[in-house]
This record gives structure tokens, sequence and C-alpha cells, in this order.
């Protein structure tokens, strides 16, 4: 019995582990994020599994399901950072995530009372966070990186080729709307729009490393 659980442990803790990364890759493909997301991930999801394992390990023959590990697991983080680190807003936009899936489409996911003991623990330190910087900058920017999942695409590729075009003058759009971004395959984007990736960080960022002499070379 005891090898069994320990094989399940594992094996969640590698399902929420791999919520908590891609969440943190989504923030690390525009620059926000500096550090390794895979390794974060891990060492998240341990470190609040080691704190409380009866929580988790289904000793009282129910286990969490990965979005309430994953979002305790910020949420453990956050309370331990201070105002101004830099990640505390990249785990609170990832919070922000789950807290709005959950709250959205919560009723389709099989959580269980072990699942609401968890999410209300990471929502009430997503509430006190947000209360705290509700007048900040961070804040702020906090609740516009959320909001950017309710753009159309159509706003959301505006946003993208406004905030280049301020960049990089040769991918400004011209007083007819025509942009060289309008050239290129537009895939890739849409594809970031699905993902929810906030556009004006992506199209500075493709601003600065973009050369037009190289456009159409392989």
């Amino acid at each position: 019995m005891g090898l069994f659980r320990s094989v399940k442990n594992t094996f969640k803790k590698s399902e929420a582990a791999v919520v908590v990364q891609n969440l943190l890759e989504i923030q690390a493909k525009i620059g926000m994020l500096d550090i390794n997301p895979a390794t974060t991930a891990n060492q998240l999801v341990n470190s609040v599994w080691a704190e409380s394992p009866h929580l988790f390990d289904g000793r009282f023959g129910q286990r969490p399901h990965k979005l309430s590990i994953a979002a305790v697991a910020f949420a453990r983080a956050i309370s331990r950072l201070s105002d101004d680190d830099p990640l505390t807003l990249s785990f609170m936009m990832a919070l922000g995530k789950i807290m709005d899936e959950v709250s959205v489409n919560g009723r389709l996911y099989p959580f269980n009372s072990v699942d609401e003991q968890l999410l209300d623990k990471a929502l009430g330190v997503f509430t006190s966070v947000s209360k705290r910087f509700e007048q900040s900058s961070l804040g702020q920017e906090i609740n516009h990186l959320l909001s950017q999942e309710k753009l159309t695409w159509e706003e959301w590729i505006s946003q993208y080729k406004d905030e280049a075009g301020k960049h990089n003058p040769g991918l400004a759009t011209n007083e007819k709307g025509f942009s060289l971004i309008d050239m290129m395959d537009d895939e890739p984007l849409r594809r970031a729009f699905r993902d929810g990736i906030e556009p004006k960080g992506l199209g500075r960022k493709f601003a600065l490393q973009f050369d037009p002499l190289k456009m159409g070379m392989k």
C-alpha cells in the first residue's frame, strides 16, 4: 500500500507541476519571467505538498484535483514573497488565471471537499494581495493583464500592431491601416492569442528584434 501511495503521489505532483509550468511558460515566452518554468513548477508543488502532505496524499480517501494543487502552490509562494518581488506579479497572474477558470467552469470539474478547502485558501491569498495592490501600479498591471483574455482577435492584433509600430517605425500602421505585419503569417499570433499571451509585450519584443531586410529569407 505504501509503495502504491508513493507512486500515486509522484503522479499527482507531476500533474500539478505541468499546470504550473504551462502557466509560467506563457509569461516566459513574452519576457515577463526569467526563471526556468519547469524547475520552478516542481519546486512550488513539492514545497506546498511537503508542508501539508495530509491534504494531498489521499490518506483520508480524497485527493485534490491538479488545478487545486497548482492554485495553492502559487498561493503559498505568493504569501512568502515581498510585495515588490518581481515574481509576485508573475505568480499572481498565474493564480488569477486558475481562479478565473474555476469561477467560469468550476462545475465541469470533479472537485471534492479537499478541492474546496484548497481553492478557498488560494482565493483568500489572491484577494488579500489584490486588495493591497488595488491602488498601486502593480495591482493595476495585474488587472490589466488579466483582462486581456476578454479581447477579441481584432482588438488583440490591433494592440499588438500598435505596440510594435511604436518601437519599430518599419512596422508602423499607415493612414490606410496597413502594416508590414499584415503580410506575415498570422498563425503564430493567433496561437498566442488563444494562449492568452498579452499582446503589447509580445508586439514590443517582436519589434525590437525585427529586421525588415531579412523578410522572406530562410
